[in-house]
């Protein structure tokens, strides 16, 4: 494989050559073939991020976005993907890139350009308000602060030199009455009529809540975050994955097994990296050199309702 990094302060990451040795896998992942059994299965289930073809053209478009002159009119996103398919471990590899770390929790500084924030439950204005308050770090400690900060919350935002907002959770706004919806929405305006960039993440019900707005649908582009068809692009990310894992030899799972692999996680990355984790660690404890079927087969691994639904 080639093209391939692991950052090592936040989990594994794709993109610097691997070292000589075993070739077949990444440096981090040599390094631990020589440790014990608990520190391999450590290095197993760390988080990873393979950053294949439409990962990299969201990332490509968000970091064109938050690069966009003051004086042009902020461009926002919402982000669609089915439950699994990476849209937060994408907002994270995001912030990685611009220099936060996403080993701790989200959370404006004065240096980062960008704020994640997590809908609450039943994002009513006042919780959403809240909810980035905190992301602030600003002194609100009760809902019924919120009103009146509102317009701090928009100041400090502009203070500190904040080019865009990530709201992930974005479906819970559909646990909220339609008129609830709208205030919040209409707190989203406000904030890029500030000239920031607003992006959501959820699933495709979060088009549909959009849709009731005018307004809004005219300035939230929706980008697509689909599972894998199996097809060279599942090929690649499966073959990716593998040099994650602190075996001594090539599994090869994407050539011998990339249709079981498939049929058991229709194609969704979160599936397929929960799949070959377990199928990993089944095998280091068994004593096993590689992945094989029967680790694929065995491994301590349940398919979702979700993941067995069909890939759109």
């Amino acid at each position: 494989m080639k093209d391939l990094r692991i950052n090592e302060s936040a989990g594994m990451d794709s993109a610097t050559p691997l070292t000589e040795g075993a070739p077949h896998l990444s440096r981090q992942a040599q390094i631990a073939l020589n440790l014990s059994i608990d520190e391999r299965l450590q290095l197993v289930f760390s988080d990873k991020f393979v950053l294949h073809p439409q990962a990299r053209r969201i990332l490509g478009i968000l970091k064109l976005a938050i690069g966009k002159p003051l004086s042009e009119r902020p461009a926002s996103f919402l982000i669609v993907g089915a439950s699994g398919t990476g849209k937060t471990s994408l907002i994270h590899r995001f912030y990685r890139d611009l220099g936060g770390d996403s080993a701790t929790r989200f959370g404006a500084s004065e240096r980062m350009p960008i704020v994640v924030v997590e809908m609450p439950p039943r994002s009513t204005e006042p919780r959403v308000v809240l909810a980035i308050a905190r992301s602030l770090r600003l002194p609100v400690v009760s809902e019924r602060e919120t009103r009146k900060v509102t317009d701090i919350i928009l100041r400090k935002l502009k203070e500190r030199g904040v080019r865009m907002v990530i709201f992930l959770e974005f479906d819970h706004l559909g646990t909220i009455a339609e008129q609830e919806r709208q205030v919040v929405f209409h707190l989203l305006k406000n904030i890029t009529n500030e000239g920031i960039s607003v992006v959501g993440a959820g699933s495709q019900e979060c088009v549909e809540y959009v849709l009731e707005d005018e307004q809004l649908t005219s300035r939230l582009r929706p980008l697509y975050l689909h599972g894998f068809p199996k097809d060279q692009s599942l090929a690649d990310f499966v073959a990716t994955l593998e040099t994650f894992y602190p075996l001594p030899e090539a599994s090869a799972l994407w050539r011998d097994h990339l249709d079981l692999i498939f049929a058991r996680t229709n194609g969704v990355a979160g599936e397929i990296v929960y799949l070959l984790n377990e199928a990993a660690a089944w095998s280091i404890r068994n004593g096993h050199s590689c992945i094989q079927l029967d680790a694929i087969v065995n491994c301590d691994y349940i398919e979702r309702l979700a993941a067995l639904s069909p890939s759109k």
